[in-house]
Parts: structure tokens; C-alpha cells; sequence
């Protein structure tokens, strides 16, 4: 195989894929479960009752807006700390706070206490987009990050799939208050695996040999787009490509929990599906995205291209989710939620992506955390204000041209970098090829 400097190298070790990528999937996943749980939950006329939320659409959408705000301020600030400690540090840390709020959500006696609840799981959730981020720049030479994202990624496509059907089938059969303290119990999981896999640099692991060490290495990051000196947070603040992408993020980030905090109730109330198809509807859209984020992810590494990939999703999405609310019969507005959901999926991998091209890996934690920090920010009021959309006008319409129109401007932001993405990759390209290795780096 050779490296990116050029360099033919014996194949080596995959540590970074055998051990890294698969303990990120399984995080995102979790991850995702928990925070779409609240959207399925939503559609449980018992949880309705039982909170006071029954005709009060507005209220309901408030409790996925809390957890957004404190995801989206927690970002910036786990993300600063992981460049400073490591991610691996503040992983754990995350994850004991997000098991101790799901709990406190299943004794939760009153929406009160539930609004609190969400808003320290997303306080505790937020380490994860600044983290993988952060372990990917660490572990993967750019020429292959892409594909890294496209995995770590799918943990949100698989996470899904799997709360429609244990989500449903725990509710159904034990109510949702059980269910908190079931998915408090498997973020576990993602717990046991950060504390036994995950190091903050392959230097540390000595299962990690000389040739992927070299690999991995050698495609670091030098400059980003327009970036000569990477190493200033300055710099990076004032680049206005990287606020470009920043914004463009908050479509993302509005079309994935207003897609699911919404969707469900859209699906049994307006299109009168059962829960059961609901769950099955979800588990099957999401499970297909794994390949089509795949198969994305790898064309783009290849092409060395995420900004034409972004674009083309965000006007998909837009389009897509638009059509949703036009078509008369139930399985054509689910065929079109389902494209609307890859191609909202797909433009979320491709910003992520695209911001390695933009920074350097001392500098990802909290490059991502304020990127994804600044989406969910102003992205939590998606939920809500979908919410007062519908509860104004009786249907689903006006929120689905809402969230078009958010993904439509998408569109417009990252389209103004495909050209400066194509330069940039000339310009790696033929810096990487000049830059050879000739001797593999001491341990």
C-alpha cells in the first residue's frame, strides 16, 4: 500500500479501524437512540397523559428544544477540552453524566423534572460530534476520513433503525418509564469500550506497528482551505469559509430532529399508520442510509470532494421533504421521508467531512464543538417552532416548507466552497506526493 506522502509501505496494522471506528459507532448509535426516543415517545398517548401533553404540540416540541440548547452549549465547551485532555477523558466523563439523566427522565413525576432531564442529557451527549471528530483527525490520515465519518456515522443511521423497534417494543410492553432505565443501562456499553480502546494518540497503543503509525501520520492536515497558519484559533474564527459551513450545519441539525421529533406523530395522526409500521418504516429507512452514507463517503475520499456532495443533499432534502406533504397516499409520503432522511444524512457527512479540509487536527475538538455547538444552538428551536407551525395551522404543511427552506439555503452556503474545495485538493494532492517519507518515524 502507499502512504499519502508516496511512500510503498508493507501493509501494516488497523488498529484505527478494528478498534476505534467500531467504539464510535457503537457511542453514535446508543447515542441516537436515546435522542430520537423522545420523538417516538411523543406518539405514546399514555407518556402524553401522564405529562400533560396531550393538545399541546408546542410544550411536547420544548422537550427536544432543551436537550438541543444544552447539546448545542455543551459542544464548544467539551470540545475545547478534549484538544487540551484528550478526547478519550472527556468521552467517559460524558457518558457517566448521560447515564445518571436518563435515569432521573424514568422518575421524572412532572415536566419539570423531565425538561431537566433532557437538558443534562444533552449537556452529557455533547462531548460525542467534537470527540469522534477529534479521534478521527488523531487516527486517520485525511485521504481516508471520509470513510472513517461514514462509519462513526452510521452509528446514528443503525441507532435509529434499532429505537423503532426497541423503542416501540419496550413502550408496548412496559410502558415508557421502563424505558429510560433500559437505555440508561446500555449506555454502558459505549462507557466499557472508551475506557478499554480508545487513546488520545496512536503512539500510545502498541498493537499500532511503524506502517499505519507512518500512515496515519504522514496525511495529517498541514494548512486547511485558505489557512496558512492553522495553529491560530484567530485565524480560524475570522476564516468565513468555516463559518460558511457552520451555518449550513444548522440544516443538519434541523432536519434531523425535526424530521424525527415530527415524523412519527405526522405518520400515525395525519397518515393513520399503526405503530407497528411506524417502527418498521423507521428501522428500514435508516438501516438502507448505512449503505448509501457508505458508498458516499468512499466516493468522496476517492474524489477528495465533500462540498458538490453536501449541496446536492441539502437540495434533495429540501426538495423531498417539501413532496412529503403533497402526495395522497400514506406510502408515497413515506417513500419520500425516507429520501428525504438519506439526503439529510448524507449532507450531514459530507460538513463533517469537509471541515478536516478546513482544520488541523490540534485544532478539531473545538473547531467541531463550535461548528456543531452554533447548529444546535439555533437548530433546537426547529422542534418548537415545527410545533407552533402546526398547532397555527391544523397540519403539517407549513413546518415541512419550513424545513425546505432551511435546506434550500443550505444549498447556497456550501455551494460557494466547491470551488475553493476543488483548488484545495490540487493543491494536497501535489503537496503530500512532494513531502515523501523515506525512513518510518521512531516510537
Amino acid at each position: 500500500m502507499s502512504s499519502p506522502s508516496g511512500t510503498v509501505l508493507k501493509p501494516g496494522t488497523r488498529f484505527r479501524w478494528h478498534y476505534i471506528i467500531p467504539t464510535l459507532f457503537v457511542t453514535q448509535a446508543v447515542g441516537m437512540v436515546d435522542k430520537v426516543n423522545v420523538g417516538i415517545v411523543m406518539a405514546f398517548k399514555p407518556f402524553l397523559q401522564d405529562m400533560h401533553l396531550v393538545n399541546q404540540p408546542a410544550l411536547a416540541g420544548m422537550l427536544m428544544t432543551w436537550f438541543l440548547l444544552a447539546y448545542g452549549i455543551g459542544m464548544p465547551v467539551w470540545g475545547a477540552i478534549s484538544d487540551r485532555i484528550g478526547p478519550r477523558r472527556v468521552g467517559m466523563a460524558g457518558l457517566l453524566i448521560w447515564v445518571l439523566m436518563l435515569a432521573l427522565g424514568g422518575i421524572s413525576s412532572n415536566l419539570t423534572v423531565l425538561y431537566i432531564s433532557r437538558i443534562g442529557l444533552g449537556f452529557g451527549e455533547a462531548f460525542m460530534w467534537p470527540v469522534c471528530n477529534n479521534l478521527t483527525a488523531r487516527w486517520f490520515p485525511l485521504s481516508e476520513r471520509s470513510r472513517a465519518n461514514s462509519f462513526w456515522i452510521n452509528g446514528i443511521n443503525f441507532g435509529v433503525a434499532l429505537a423503532g423497534i426497541l423503542v416501540t417494543g419496550i413502550m408496548a410492553s412496559l410502558g415508557w418509564r421502563p424505558l429510560f432505565f433500559i437505555l440508561a443501562a446500555i449506555a454502558f456499553l459505549p462507557l466499557a469500550l472508551f475506557f478499554a480502546f480508545t487513546r488520545d494518540d496512536p503512539r500510545q497503543v502498541n498493537q499500532v506497528d511503524a506502517a499505519e503509525l507512518q500512515l496515519i501520520e504522514a496525511g495529517s492536515l498541514v494548512n486547511g482551505i485558505g489557512d496558512d497558519t492553522p495553529e491560530s484559533t484567530k485565524t480560524l474564527f475570522s476564516n468565513y469559509r468555516f463559518w460558511l459551513l457552520a451555518l449550513a450545519d444548522i440544516a443538519t441539525v434541523t432536519g434531523v430532529f425535526g424530521i424525527n421529533t415530527w415524523i412519527p406523530s405526522y405518520l400515525t395522526q395525519t397518515r393513520h399508520i399503526s405503530m407497528a409500521s411506524l417502527g418498521l418504516f423507521i428501522s428500514l429507512t435508516w438501516l438502507l442510509c448505512i449503505g448509501v452514507l457508505y458508498l458516499f463517503g468512499k466516493w468522496s475520499d476517492k474524489l477528495m470532494r465533500k462540498a458538490p456532495f453536501a449541496a446536492v443533499s441539502f437540495v434533495v432534502a429540501g426538495v423531498t421533504i417539501w413532496g412529503a406533504a403533497f402526495v395522497s397516499t400514506p406510502l408515497e409520503a413515506m417513500i419520500l421521508v425516507g429520501l428525504s432522511i438519506w439526503a439529510v444524512q448524507t449532507a450531514l457527512h459530507a460538513c463533517h467531512s469537509l471541515l478536516h479540509s478546513l482544520v488541523k487536527t490540534s485544532q478539531m475538538g473545538l473547531a467541531n464543538g463550535v461548528m456543531t455547538g452554533v447548529a444546535n444552538i439555533i437548530g433546537a428551536f426547529a422542534p418548537v417552532i415545527m410545533g407552533v407551525l402546526i398547532g397555527q395551522s391544523h397540519n403539517y404543511l407549513t413546518s415541512f416548507i419550513f424545513l425546505g427552506i432551511i435546506s434550500l439555503a443550505a444549498a447556497v452556503l456550501v455551494g460557494i466552497l466547491i470551488p475553493q474545495e476543488s483548488a484545495f485538493a490540487k493543491s494536497y494532492k501535489g503537496r503530500t506526493s512532494r513531502n515523501r517519507v523515506d525512513e518510518l518515524p521512531a516510537r
